[in-house]
Formats: C-alpha cells, sequence, structure tokens
C-alpha cells in the first residue's frame, strides 16, 4: 500500500505524488526546498513565495511523450538541491510513473546502476511503481548512452 508520505530514495531525494507537493507540513518535516513537477497542469503550489524552487517538465503519462529529452535537465536540478543538502521531492499525479522514470534516471547517472539495479532500487522504497512501457524504452536508451547496458 501506498504511503501517505513522499518516499525518501537517497539523502535528500524524495520520490511523492501532487498531494505532497501541497503539503507545507510535508514539506518542512523532511527539508524540502526544491520541487521538480514533472505534469503538464498541476500548478506550483508555493511559487510565488519565494521558500522553494520549482523546476516543471511538461510531460503527460502517455506513450507518445518524450520524457528522455528532460533527463539532462531534471538530473542537474535534483544535484543543485542535494549539493545544498536541500530536501528535492520528485513528484507527479499519481507518483507512479512519470517521476519515477526521473528519479530512476538520475539513480542511473549518478550510481553509475543499471536500468534493472536503479529500478530496483527505487522498488524497494516504494513498492507501487509503474513506469509506461514507453518510458521504460526511454529509460533502456539512457542506459546505452551511458555505457551501462
Amino acid at each position: 500500500s501506498q504511503p501517505a508520505f513522499p518516499v525518501q530514495i537517497l539523502p535528500y531525494l524524495y520520490l511523492g505524488c501532487a498531494k505532497d507537493s501541497t503539503n507545507l507540513d510535508v514539506l518542512g518535516k523532511y527539508g524540502i526546498k526544491y520541487i521538480l513537477n514533472v505534469t503538464p497542469n498541476l500548478p506550483n503550489a508555493f511559487e510565488h513565495g519565494g521558500e522553494f524552487t520549482y523546476k516543471q517538465i511538461p510531460i503527460s503519462d502517455h506513450w507518445s511523450q518524450n520524457l528522455s529529452q528532460f533527463f539532462p535537465e531534471a538530473i542537474s536540478f535534483i544535484d543543485e538541491a542535494r549539493s545544498k543538502k536541500c530536501g528535492v521531492l520528485v513528484h507527479s499525479l499519481a507518483g507512479i510513473s512519470r517521476s519515477v522514470t526521473v528519479t530512476v534516471a538520475y539513480l542511473m547517472q549518478k550510481m553509475n546502476l543499471s536500468l534493472n539495479d536503479a529500478y530496483d532500487f527505487v522498488k524497494r522504497k516504494k513498492s507501487n511503481i509503474s513506469p509506461n512501457f514507453n518510458f521504460m524504452g526511454q529509460l533502456l536508451d539512457f542506459e546505452r548512452t551511458l555505457g551501462l547496458s
């Protein structure tokens, strides 16, 4: 069953859903100051307060979408947060496909993990992950690009 809070994947790196991104208590509890919103249409709830740094990747959870084109900037954004010892929340609507795909790509690049190992790493922390089939194909291509396969 899905915990009602973001899941820590690595120090300072959290994976969650839309609800997590709008809950100030949750964001405060985990020290989250960076929010990577992997949706085209969910608002950045606290954008105008200046307390949070946002990046939005306008991708829908659909087979036609090229999410991998955004991997480099997403990875840089996560790195920036972690280098400042700030929590970063990667979220999509449900937190099972788009945000998971970005998180897996991050682990592959930063930890030199194969797609399988990175996917298993996330799955052990959050059991209900299910990236769409096309995103898995994009991760396979990314694995080849990184020379990990």
